[in-house]
C-alpha cells in the first residue's frame, strides 16, 4: 500500500492509513468543525476488519502491466547512469560526469520511494576536495593495509600502500562498493559482494579489520535490509524461506552479517543470479524480479568454500587488512587515528566529502566494472577447506600438487593415463596417517582430487571424454576388455 505524493512513493500500513485520513479531515478547510470531529470520531473507531474491506477497493498498480492493474512507472538506474536523491536535489553520476540537478529535472522518467531520499542537503566535489580530510575513505585505507604497525601518533596514510596488493584490493573495493550502490542490475555480473579479513581460515575468525562498518555504510545511499549471518538457514531447512523476510518492495540493498563457519553458497545461488523470493511468517510471498532485485553483501570471518566456476562467477571477493585488528590490541581506537568517528562526530562538510567518495567508487565501477584482486592467497585457503574439510592442515593439497607437478608428467601418466587403483594405493603409501585415521577411502579421495584439478583452469580431467559431460562420473575412462576393464584417469595441463 502506499501514497503518491506527487511522484514520492510512500509506504503504509492500515494504521498509518488512519493516521493520513485523520490528518487529511483536520486540514480539510471546507468541513467545519463539528462535521471534523464527527468523521475523525469514525475513522478511529473504525474496525481494523471494516477498514481493511475499505481498502481492497483501492486501485492496483504495477510496474509489469498485469492485467487489471494500472501501470506505475518506477525511476531506476541503469548501465551508465546512477541517481542518488538528496533533499536538495538528485546526484547524477555517469562515467564522465558527478551533477546535482533538480528533482523536477527527472519527474518524466518515473516515480521514486520516498525511503530512497536521504535527508541531507549535498554538493557535489571535484576530485581533489574529495581527498581532502574524508574521514571514510582514510578508514577504508587504512582498513586494506597488511602487516603496517599502528602507534598512537597520527600514521602516514602512505605508509603500506605502495605496493601491488593494496593497490588491486583498493580497486577492487572501490569498484565493489560503487557497484552495490549502484541499483542496475547487469545480466552479465550478477555477483555477491563479500568482504572478509586476509589472515581468515576455516578454523578461526580474525575479525574487528572495519569489514562490517565498511559494508555498513550502504545505508546511508540505499534503504537497507538487515540479515543475521548467524541465524541464515540452510537450504534443506524449512526455515530457510524466511531468511529474507525483512526485504521488502522499497529495498535497495541487503547486508548479510557475519555469517557463520559452515555457510554454504549454493543456498544462495539462485537468489545471486535469478529472481528473489521473498517470503515472511504468515505473509505471501513476494516475487522480485531479477533486473530489479536489491544487491547482496556478505561480511564473514570465515572462508567460504566451495570451488569451480559457479563459485567464482557469483561472488566479488575484497580481502581486508589487518591493520585495526593490530590497532585494537594495542587499544589504539580509529578515532585516535582518524581523528572522529565514522558518522557519529560529522558536521555537514563532512558528511559532504563522505558521500562524494561514494560518488567516486561508483563512477569508478561505471568506468571500469568490477575489479578483482589476486586472492592466491584466499584461493589456497579454499581449496583445503573445500577438500579437507573445516580443521584441514593442507597436506593433502600440498600432496596432489605435488603428484600433479612431478609425478604425473615424470611417469608419462598425462599422456598414458594411470589406473584409478594405483593413484590411490600411491596417496595411500605417501598420506598412511591421514588415510587411515579421517576416512579417506577411494571414493572420497578421487572426489576430493577431481574438485582440486576442477579448480585449476589449466588442468581437465579425462579430456577425451569431455563431450560426456562435466562430472567424474559422467567422465569415467575404462580400458581393457570386456569383464576386465580398470577405470583410469589422465590429467592433462595446458603446458603439456
Amino acid at each position: 500500500m502506499f501514497l503518491n505524493n506527487n511522484g514520492v512513493l510512500e509506504l503504509h500500513e492500515p494504521d498509518s492509513v488512519k493516521g493520513w485520513l485523520t490528518g487529511f479531515i483536520e486540514s480539510n478547510k471546507e468541513t467545519n468543525e463539528i462535521e471534523k470531529e464527527d468523521v475523525q470520531d469514525r475513522v478511529v473507531k473504525l474496525a481494523p476488519s471494516t477498514l481493511n474491506n475499505y481498502l481492497q477497493s483501492l486501485p492496483i498498480f504495477s510496474e509489469q502491466e498485469f492485467n487489471d492493474t494500472i501501470k506505475l512507472d518506477i525511476f531506476r538506474d541503469d548501465k551508465e547512469n546512477c541517481y542518488i536523491p538528496f533533499k536538495n536535489g538528485v546526484v547524477h553520476i555517469t562515467p564522465t560526469n558527478i551533477t546535482l540537478v533538480p528533482r523536477d529535472n527527472l519527474t518524466e522518467q518515473g516515480n521514486i520511494w520516498e525511503s530512497s531520499i536521504i535527508n541531507k542537503k549535498m554538493a557535489v566535489l571535484d576530485e581533489y576536495m574529495v581527498t581532502q580530510s574524508n574521514y571514510f575513505r582514510d578508514f577504508v585505507i587504512y582498513a586494506l593495509k597488511k602487516d603496517v604497525v599502528p602507534t598512537k601518533d597520527k600514521n602516514d596514510i602512505k605508509l603500506g600502500t605502495d605496493n601491488d596488493r593494496f593497490k588491486e584490493t583498493l580497486d577492487a573495493f572501490e569498484t565493489g562498493f560503487g557497484f552495490l550502490i549502484h541499483s542496475y542490475q547487469p545480466s552479465d555480473e550478477q555477483k555477491v559482494v563479500v568482504f572478509i579479513d586476509i589472515e581468515s581460515a576455516p578454523d578461526r575468525t580474525e575479525g574487528r579489520n572495519g569489514k562490517s562498518l565498511c559494508m555498513e555504510q550502504l545505508k546511508n545511499y540505499r534503504n537497507t535490509a538487515f540479515v543475521n549471518g548467524k541465524q541464515f538457514r540452510k537450504s534443506m531447512s524449512d526455515s530457510s524461506r524466511f531468511n529474507f523476510s525483512s526485504v521488502k518492495v522499497d529495498t535497495g540493498f541487503v547486508f548479510i552479517n557475519d555469517l557463520n563457519p559452515d555457510f554454504d553458497l549454493t543456498t544462495m545461488f539462485s537468489d545471486i543470479t535469478d529472481d528473489m523470493t521473498i517470503e515472511g511468517k504468515g505473509t505471501n510471498k513476494l516475487v522480485i524480479p531479477k533486473e530489479k532485485k536489491p544487491k547482496m553483501g556478505i561480511t564473514t570471518n570465515y572462508i567460504i568454500t566451495g570451488v569451480g566456476s559457479s563459485f567464482e562467477a557469483r561472488q566479488h571477493i575484497v580481502e581486508f587488512g589487518n591493520f585495526w585488528n593490530r590497532a585494537n590490541k594495542l587499544n589504539i581506537k580509529p578515532s585516535n587515528i582518524l581523528g572522529k568517528l565514522i558518522g557519529s562526530d560529522f558536521d555537514e562538510q563532512d558528511w559532504i566529502r563522505y558521500y562524494n567518495y561514494g560518488f567516486q567508487c561508483i563512477q569508478k565501477y561505471l568506468r571500469q566494472g568490477l575489479s578483482s584482486q589476486s586472492l592466491a592467497n584466499y584461493n589456497k585457503k579454499n581449496l583445503i577447506a573445500s577438500i579437507e574439510g573445516i580443521g584441514g592442515n593442507g597436506q593433502i593439497v600440498d600432496w596432489m600438487e605435488e603428484w600433479i607437478t612431478t609425478s604425473r608428467t615424470e611417469n608419462n601418466y598425462h599422456i598414458d593415463g594411470i589406473s584409478i587403483d594405483k593413484l590411490y594405493s600411491q596417496f595411500q603409501k605417501d598420506n598412511i596417517v591421514e588415510s587411515t585415521t579421517k576416512g579417506w577411502d577411494k571414493f572420497k579421495f578421487l572426489d576430493g582430487f577431481f574438485d582440486y584439478i576442477k579448480s585449476n583452469k589449466d588442468y581437465d580431467w579425462n579430456p577425451h571424454k569431455s563431450d560426456k559431460g562435466t562430472t567424474r562420473y559422467l567422465r569415467r575412462w575404462r580400458v581393457g576388455k570386456s569383464g576386465e576393464q580398470k577405470e583410469y584417469v589422465k590429467i592433462v595441463s595446458v603446458n603439456d
